[in-house]
């Protein structure tokens, strides 16, 4: 399940979940002010990653974004069914294009660093130090 959940102060988080109602509580241990469930939907990683490519001028931190309320209503309707019908194929289009995204990213890192920004064990050089 994808989910919207926000806070209230223009702050939306786009997610999945397998149990929507247990990631709310679970948010809202980490969180000062009360979280609210704008909506959710069926969908799975590749969706929820499409949905992060489509609003990405928007992120902030992770998976927050600072979305408008058009931008807000524009996701809702995404994750109901009604922006799939107004605009075919929109989130096939969404997928493919978050899928291109995350093979490029992987094929800019492979074989120099892994995806933490860690350098791989295989490009570090162990020196003796000096006695």
């Amino acid at each position: 399940m994808i989910y919207l959940v926000t806070s209230g102060r223009g702050w939306v988080k786009i997610g999945t979940a397998t149990n929507v109602d247990d990631r709310l509580v679970e948010l809202q241990v980490g969180c000062p002010h009360r979280l609210i469930l704008l909506a959710s939907g069926p969908g799975g990683t590749a969706m929820e990653a499409a949905l992060h490519f489509e609003f990405a001028k928007y992120r902030r931190r992770g998976e927050w974004f600072r979305l408008p309320l058009s931008e807000v209503r524009r996701a809702r309707a995404i994750l109901d069914g009604s922006e799939e019908s107004r605009r075919p194929g929109s989130v096939d289009r969404l997928r493919r294009s978050a899928m291109r995204e995350r093979r490029e990213h992987r094929e800019r890192w492979a074989g120099t660093r892994s995806m933490h920004g860690v350098p791989k064990a295989s490009k570090v050089r162990v020196t003796k130090a000096a006695k």
